[in-house]
């Protein structure tokens, strides 16, 4: 590779969000395996953001109805050794895209794009600078994401 080549699409942010399942991202941890969420076979990559405040619309939209504790990582994408690339938004297993708002409908506007890694993420690697805990309510709404 070329110095100063990147293996991330141009304009990708610097700090980047994943949420994972608590018992997911805990037992790739003490295995020093690395991590891949449940829908990566079906999916082909694993869904990202770079905007904090989009998590809890989009958690609540995919993951509502899994009983689990979850933790939202936050990236440091020059250190992450899988590509990212910036696309559009994109089904998680069988659940349709979440549409945040309406330029997501397109109508003429730029669709927005999120990063998508193709490939793990090294729990053990210099990649994740903090973990967040989410909160979830008593009825399983999630409700925020201590530290953002």
């Amino acid at each position: 590779m070329e110095t100063g080549m990147s293996i991330h699409d141009e304009g990708t942010p610097e700090l980047i969000y994943h949420v994972v399942q608590l018992k997911h991202w805990n037992e790739a941890q003490e295995s020093g395996t690395q991590y891949f969420p449940p829908t990566y076979d079906s999916d082909g990559f694993i869904h990202a953001t770079h905007d904090g405040k989009l998590l809890i619309a989009v958690l609540n939209h995919f993951y509502a109805d899994i009983d689990d504790d979850f933790l939202c990582l936050e990236i440091r994408s020059s250190k992450l050794a899988s590509p990212i690339k910036m696309e559009a938004p994109a089904p998680v297993g069988d659940k349709a895209a979440h549409q945040e708002d309406e330029n997501n409908n397109n109508n003429g506007a730029e669709v927005k794009k999120f990063p998508h890694i193709y490939g793990p993420i090294e729990p053990l690697s210099t990649c994740v600078v903090r973990k967040l805990p989410v909160e979830r309510s008593a009825d399983g709404k999630f409700v925020c994401v201590n530290g953002l």
